[in-house]
């Protein structure tokens, strides 16, 4: 498949697009939060709940997100571990030769993970429509504004 990902039908609706419209078949799902699968790590399952509290009121979710909600919380506890080794230990790692001497100076480890995750996160965060450009494509019909924020202060607790 060629081009962008298709918008879900949900967004379309919240954008007020003919195109909803035209998707006579597509299936329709009631609107459920799931719960968060066993297999979670402890600290995805942190994230997994402010997920949650992010897409709760944009109104999107359904049982059927649950895998992919659980990635997403998984790609956010692992980048939160990566960031705070790269605090604790640094950027880069001294390169020792046999007697111990610092010869060089090598990326750390956790900067590639660190980045990697990060990439992961940015997919799922516009799956979910929590980036600007996805945001910037959906209206509310409400009519007060709604605070959709998941900063990082609460993404790492």
């Amino acid at each position: 498949m060629s081009g962008p990902p298709r918008k879900p039908t949900s967004q379309l609706r919240l954008a007020g697009s003919d195109k909803a419209r035209q998707r006579k078949h597509e299936p329709i799902l009631a609107l459920h939060i799931p719960d968060p699968p066993p297999e979670l790590s402890e600290a995805a399952r942190g994230q997994w709940a402010r997920l949650i509290d992010v897409l709760q009121p944009m109104r999107i979710v359904s049982t059927v997100d649950t895998m992919a909600l659980a990635q997403f919380a998984e790609y956010l506890a692992r980048w939160q571990r990566a960031t705070e080794q790269i605090t604790r230990l640094g950027e880069v790692i001294p390169v020792r030769d046999a007697s111990g001497t610092v010869v060089s100076m090598k990326r750390s480890p956790w900067v590639a993970m660190q980045i990697e995750y990060g990439l992961m996160i940015r997919r799922y965060a516009a799956e979910f429509g929590m980036t600007p450009a996805a945001r910037s494509r959906v209206e509310s019909d409400r009519g007060e504004a709604q605070d959709f924020t998941f900063s990082r202060a609460r993404a790492v607790g």
